[in-house]
């Protein structure tokens, strides 16, 4: 029975850590973010709701859905997504059309110009935000003569067909807490299934051993394909924290040999980050290492359960040789007895 209590207290104790760890990386990962209505104007219109310079240089938004209105950050890595609830859009909508009507404007931009004016024409109100929207972004390729270019254009049609992409698998994104939660959980009672059946010290071995690579493969399998990068931790929720403690291990051509030939239907449930400027500190973990890695953990697992598993016999008969031990030295020692001390010789007369 107490050893039953410490099963359920260890095992409950790690699940707790695996829900800790995913609430607290969750919202620091999500594919798309909560934002705020100032800030999506400023990416849709360059208007400075509150007042605040220097936002939306590197921003711009994608047509509302769903009830969500959706702008854009573009960073080093990727670009990081947020969502506006549309009744908070609506109720900044009439001060950012004072400000459109001013022409207060917190940088140039011909397409939000050209997009209001063909809004209006077409009977724009105030009610209509997602009208305004789809004006400017029919307008948007009069932003550059970059966006004019047929290469510009062609990049901003790539750009929103990775949206709708991203867009799907941020709704299944609820799916990847709970598939590394039950990951995490499988690799537990996997480690721990020895010592629920109080199975032999080759039983430990054997399941640490395979640790290792069980927990490496979705990695393989294109889950979170990104972890060793400069992206860092993007596509997944906890898993590729603890992955990059791999950082370092070697890597053969072997490894790539085997890598590049297995299946990689998982990268469809890690959701790509978009469009990303550069990406270096490449690398990953290979399967030749994990298993040399599993073999080690796995024979020292196996040494240390077999020190721990002594039969009350043997430990019986070890600390009864022991006595004996003492015993017969006890013995030993009083048989011969004290040496008598030896005496210098005297100096001669």
């Amino acid at each position: 029975m107490k050893r039953a209590l410490w099963q359920v207290v260890v095992i409950g104790l790690l699940l707790g850590a695996v829900i800790g760890g995913l609430r607290f990386c969750e919202p620091y990962v999500r594919p798309i973010s909560e934002g705020n209505s100032a800030d999506f104007w400023c990416a849709a219109c360059a208007v400075e709701l509150d007042g605040a310079g220097g936002r939306g240089l590197r921003a711009h938004t994608y047509l509302p859905r769903e009830g969500w209105f959706i702008y854009a950050i573009t960073g080093m890595h990727g670009e990081y997504l947020y969502r506006v609830p549309e009744a908070e859009v609506l109720a900044t909508f009439p001060t950012v059309l004072r400000e459109l009507e001013a022409g207060r404007f917190a940088r140039s931009r011909e397409d939000v110009e050209a997009g209001y004016r063909d809004w209006l024409a077409g009977g724009g109100s105030t009610s209509d935000p997602a009208g305004l929207l789809r004006s400017i972004h029919t307008a948007r390729p009069l932003r550059s003569w970059w966006h004019e270019s047929e290469q510009g254009r062609a990049y901003l049609r790539e750009r929103d067909e990775h949206f709708e992409e991203r867009w799907e698998q941020a709704k299944r994104w609820r799916w990847n807490i709970v598939g590394e939660f039950l990951f995490f959980t499988g690799l537990i009672f996997f480690a721990a299934w020895p010592w629920l059946r109080n199975s032999p010290p080759w039983r430990w071995g054997m399941h640490f051993a395979l640790l290792p690579v069980l927990f490496c493969l979705p990695y393989w399998l294109g889950y979170a394909c990104l972890a060793f990068t400069s992206a860092g931790s993007q596509g997944s929720v906890m898993y590729p924290a603890m992955l990059v403690e791999l950082r370092g291990l070697p890597r053969t051509d072997l490894d790539r040999w085997i890598i590049l030939r297995l299946p990689k239907f998982l990268a469809d449930f890690s959701p790509y980050p978009g469009p990303m400027l550069a990406l270096t500190f490449m690398g990953g973990v290979g399967p030749t290492a994990m298993v040399a890695l599993g073999l080690a953990l796995g024979v020292f697992i196996r040494d240390v359960r077999t020190a721990l598993t002594v039969s009350p016999k043997a430990i019986f008969i070890v600390r009864f040789a022991l006595w004996i031990e003492k015993r017969w030295g006890q013995q030993a020692r009083g048989r011969r007895g004290t040496p008598a001390p030896i005496k210098a010789p005297s100096p001669p007369e």
